[in-house]
């Protein structure tokens, strides 16, 4: 039965996105890969090389980190997720975009802190990627760039929304109400209340 699930999980994305041509929503995609387990440590990349996918790993970890018992990102299979989403949503150009900031983040930080990412301490990891997202907030805020979203802020994006739409995460972190009521678009919040998951 689960091996039908999979299959009938990867046809549904591709024809949900013939359906609207191409735009697909998040939370749609996240709910048709809602049930997909964690990814296993033997998880080869569709979309790119097994050394980018270390550092998708590495990265995903960086940007939701194992917090007590809630499990980090590549623990709840952020990684594959990704790997998902560029592979069988993506268009290709977007797929190729993404792709290249893959690799050229890599290739940067080995000409700038002199390996790749993933083989970089965890520490030079962190600062490297403060100092990418220090960059991609100066692009768009400085207005360097305005018309275009860096490639950061597209893949903490994607990383985040995946992270905060798992069973786990939106169970254990956010409020959740699995049959919620009618829909009440400014709720007050108690001090100290997590936010309600979507």
């Amino acid at each position: 039965m689960d091996n039908i699930n999979k299959i009938d999980r990867r046809s549904a994305l591709k024809r949900t996105a013939l359906y609207v041509g191409g735009a697909v929503s998040l939370p749609t995609v996240l709910g048709l890969l809602k049930s997909c387990k964690p990814a296993t440590p033997n998880w080869t990349p569709v979309s790119f090389s097994p050394e980018i996918g270390k550092s998708l790993v590495a990265i995903v970890d960086h940007l939701a980190p194992r917090s007590g018992n809630i499990p980090s990102a590549s623990e709840l299979g952020i990684h594959d997720f990704i790997d998902k989403m560029v592979s069988d949503i993506y268009t290709e150009d977007k797929r190729k975009e993404f792709v290249e900031g893959l690799i050229a983040l890599d290739k940067r930080a080995k000409e700038d802190m002199g390996d790749v990412f993933y083989e970089l301490s965890s520490d030079d990891q962190l600062k490297y990627l403060k100092k990418l997202d220090q960059e991609a907030y100066d692009d768009t805020h400085g207005g360097k760039n305005p018309d275009k979203q860096p490639y950061f802020y597209n893949l903490k994006w994607i990383t985040m929304s995946g992270y905060f739409n798992t069973e786990i995460v939106s169970t254990e972190v956010l409020n959740y109400v699995a049959v919620p009521g009618r829909w009440e678009s400014c709720i007050p919040l108690e001090e100290g209340q997590p936010a309600w998951a979507e």
